[in-house]
């Protein structure tokens, strides 16, 4: 009798988020994350990617001539839907708080903390990577 081999499937994918740059007070380019990376589930549910649509089709009339305070109140009840996508999908980061002095690891990601973190820079950030990562999920 053979020995079968079994071949472990990797279900996430490591995403490295170096690539975070902001404009800093001074005028010089800053990458708060170089070195931090996030794990996201590679599967996405049907739920999720309705979501993600729903996220790409939103924050598109950001661009346009829209009412703002209608999108930006779009935005704002959406936000919700984002910190559970992002608790969903992310399932381990070495992400540190930018905030605390001693740089601090941030704890698991859960819904609770997506909702701490800041919007502009971070949240924005973890959808845009999650979103260009994304394909049609297979039924």
């Amino acid at each position: 009798m053979g020995t079968r081999k079994i071949k472990r499937i990797k279900r996430t994918l490591r995403i490295a988020c170096d690539d975070l740059a902001y404009i800093g007070e001074d005028g010089e380019e800053c990458h708060p994350r170089e070195g931090q990376w996030i794990d996201i589930r590679k599967k996405t549910s049907g739920q999720d990617y309705a979501t993600i649509l729903q996220l790409i089709e939103l924050y598109g009339q950001e661009d346009k001539d829209a009412d703002d305070l209608k999108v930006m109140a779009e935005m704002v009840a959406s936000l919700p839907d984002i910190y559970e996508l992002l608790a969903h999908k992310i399932v381990a980061w070495n992400w540190t708080d930018l905030w605390d002095d001693d740089q601090a690891p941030l704890p698991d990601p859960t819904v609770e903390v997506m909702a701490t973190i800041d919007f502009e820079t971070d949240l924005m950030h973890l959808v845009s990577l999650i979103m260009e990562t994304e394909e049609t999920p297979k039924n």
